[in-house]
């Protein structure tokens, strides 16, 4: 990731995933996060359940469709591809612009594309894998996290942020129907009206896309204590620290203070403000 950025990429896409870590939030989410830069990841193919990097926040998730013909204005129909993979993260904080009430931590996917092999699309192969040439039929989402990706640079929306579908849904096609599983809310393995986890917010029209500027990269934080409470004997004092993280967009200044005490009791922090991603006491 690093190295792309580096060498001039300004969409980077990732069709790859694995299982989620606790650790990622803390250490590899850094190599996903490159202000101005859009990253997608495909979010599986396995079905229902969440894999890493389409969990990290600084990424847009994008899930999987069933594309078919029909008559419509728009020609096409979508539907959720039952391998697409959604979920709640296990580790990954909700962010600020997802408001699903299915999951307290971050939801799979953001957007998608076209997945379901049977209604993929066509590459010309001229290198002869596995022993076939010619034009061949792909699938997965995989392919969705490309075509996706392709979609932002070419309508000028590569410096946009996971963000940007939920504050424009009106240039996505809803997908409506199918499923890639079995869960609890049902919204988050099968493909409803509005925001779902196998196809997020929808499939990009590109049409409709074109010519609108993207808005400003969104900054984001996290904010943790360890211990979150304290338990203060009379005469004495105690220690909590508190972490901040840079979710999304560039580092900031964050002012904290305390809330009102008991009668008796002072509490203070030091020092604030503070810039989003260190460590500090209060």
């Amino acid at each position: 990731m690093n190295t792309a950025v580096a060498l001039g990429a300004n969409v980077v896409s990732n069709s790859y995933g694995g299982g989620e870590s606790s650790s990622d939030p803390g250490t590899t989410n850094q190599f996903f996060n490159h202000p101005g830069v859009l990253i997608t990841a495909s979010s599986g193919d396995g079905g229902f359940g969440v894999e890493y990097p389409a969990a990290a926040t600084t990424v847009l998730a994008v899930g999987g469709t069933h594309l078919v013909r029909n008559t419509s204005a728009r020609g096409w129909t979508e539907t959720a591809w039952s391998g697409a993979g959604s979920g709640c993260s296990r580790f990954e904080t909700k962010p600020s612009w997802q408001h699903d009430s299915g999951c307290a931590r971050r939801t799979v996917a953001d957007v998608s594309a076209v997945a379901d092999p049977n209604t993929g699309v066509a590459v010309y192969d001229s290198f002869g894998s596995a022993g076939q040439t010619g034009w061949l039929v792909f699938g997965g989402t995989s392919v969705a996290a490309p075509v996706v990706a392709s979609i932002f640079a070419l309508t000028g929306h590569a410096s946009a942020t996971p963000q940007y579908p939920y504050s424009n849904s009106p240039q996505f096609f809803d997908a409506v129907g199918g499923s890639n599983g079995s869960c609890s809310p049902s919204y988050l393995c099968t493909a409803v009206a509005g925001y779902d986890g196998p196809t997020g917010i929808g499939s990009p029209n590109g049409s409709a896309m074109t010519g609108t500027p993207p808005p400003p990269p969104a900054n984001d934080f996290s904010i943790s204590a360890s211990p979150n409470s304290l338990n203060i004997v009379a005469g004495n004092s105690a220690t909590a620290t508190i972490n901040t993280a840079t979710t999304s967009g560039s580092a900031q200044t964050v002012s904290l203070s305390a809330s009102p005490t008991p009668v008796g009791v002072t509490a203070s922090i030091s020092p604030t403000p503070v810039t989003s991603g260190g460590r500090r006491f209060a």
